[in-house]
């Protein structure tokens, strides 16, 4: 009875129990090209009709709201769709996690339109990446999956653009960063990956 006790707890101490395999994702990707300087970004805007006549505000998605409370411009842009109509500038006000766009226009004209809105920023980089690179699962927080030392990590980033089908972004990133380009990469952050450049 001793002797089986005893090695029944040499053989409980001394065994290595299995770990669980690892799983290597294999997946393509791309290295991240040298940056740009963003001088401006385009959003889009609703056009909200206030109480009193001739007066209007702009709303924002949740997306463009938090760009722009990231550079905090003065004013926007704002693009009007009719032939030959004029810009006009829209004065912004902040005020906590706010943003407020308040105007006066003719009634009648841009009543509930979504227009395009235009604003400057400085010292902000971008980037060209291919399409298959961003991810926005159901419409979510929009990332990048970027690899160090072969551990997946999700980057939040925002969308500038397209220019010569690439999509134009900013975010924590650096020229030289290696990004995936498939869809095996909306596998959950800090997943082992094997990247074919």
């Amino acid at each position: 009875m001793k002797f089986t006790l005893i090695f029944l707890l040499l053989f409980f101490f001394c065994t290595k129990i299995p770990e669980k395999p690892e799983i290597t994702i294999l997946a393509e990707g791309e290295i991240l090209a040298d940056s740009f300087f963003v001088e401006e970004i385009k959003t889009r805007a609703r056009v909200k009709k206030e109480r009193n006549p001739g007066s209007f505000s702009l709303e924002f998605s949740e997306s463009a709201k938090l760009e722009i409370l990231k550079s905090k411009p003065y004013r926007v842009l704002v693009k009007l769709p009719f032939v030959n109509a004029r810009e006009i500038y829209v004065p912004l006000t902040y005020f906590k996690d706010e943003v407020s766009a308040k105007f006066q226009f003719p009634v009648g004209w841009i009543d509930s339109s979504e227009l395009e809105v235009y604003y400057s920023v400085k010292g902000k980089k971008g980037y060209m990446v291919s399409p298959e690179a961003i991810y926005s699962p159901l419409g979510e927080e929009t990332y990048v999956v970027k690899v160090i030392d072969g551990v997946s990590y999700h980057i939040p980033i925002s969308i500038l653009g397209i220019k010569n089908n690439r999509i134009l972004i900013s975010g924590e990133l650096q020229a030289g960063d290696i990004l995936l380009k498939s869809r095996l990469s909306e596998s959950v952050p800090m997943s082992q990956v094997k990247v074919k450049i």
